[in-house]
């Protein structure tokens, strides 16, 4: 009887150390993984996935948000954040939960988290942005230092910028809607 119960625990314990095993993400094929299990089956059995980057939480430097995008040029893309905690001191996430982005501009998704707006660049017309701060202060950043092959990528901005502005190659404004004040 007691050898039953040992080896009946020795099994549970197994079990539960595979099992949490499985919902580690280590690498951008992890979060790619995870993101076809998110995604609606249709849209994630066959499409071409991209890893996007990631950017930690202000709030707690454990918290990570991961972003996939789905989709190549003849597809319309797919923008998922993945929030995830890491595991300290490894480089591995314990998946917590998804968010739906909004797209402020063709290719260009936005969400606003833990005080900060991140946006997933994937739109190569957009080659810089503008934004001014609640205190006035205003900034110009270029993307022309990244090369095509860099898109999509991440830019990150504090949550309560008064206005933001993508600009093409030229400085030349482009129409965005939705991004949050």
């Amino acid at each position: 009887m007691k050898t039953r119960i040992a080896l009946l625990l020795v099994i549970l314990i197994l079990a539960a150390a595979f099992a949490g095993c499985q919902r580690k993400l280590k690498s951008e094929a992890d979060f790619m993984r995870r993101a076809r299990e998110i995604l609606p089956a249709g849209a994630a059995d066959t499409a071409v996935m991209q890893y996007a980057g990631f950017t930690i939480s202000p709030n707690d430097s454990r918290m990570y948000l991961h972003w996939v995008v789905s989709g190549d040029e003849h597809e319309d893309h797919a923008y998922l954040p993945m929030e995830c905690e890491r595991a300290l001191p490894s480089w591995e996430y314990a998946f917590v939960r998804s968010y739906e982005a909004g797209e402020c501009m063709e290719d260009v998704a936005v969400l606003e988290w833990e005080g900060r707006i991140v946006f997933c660049v994937n739109n190569t017309d957009v080659r810089g942005m503008c934004w001014t701060e609640t205190d006035g202060t205003e900034h110009k950043s270029s993307f022309e230092q990244f090369p095509y092959s860099s898109y999509p990528f991440l830019r990150v901005l504090d949550a309560g910028c008064t206005s933001v502005t993508f600009l093409d190659a030229e400085g030349n404004e482009l129409p965005a809607e939705g991004i949050p004040d």
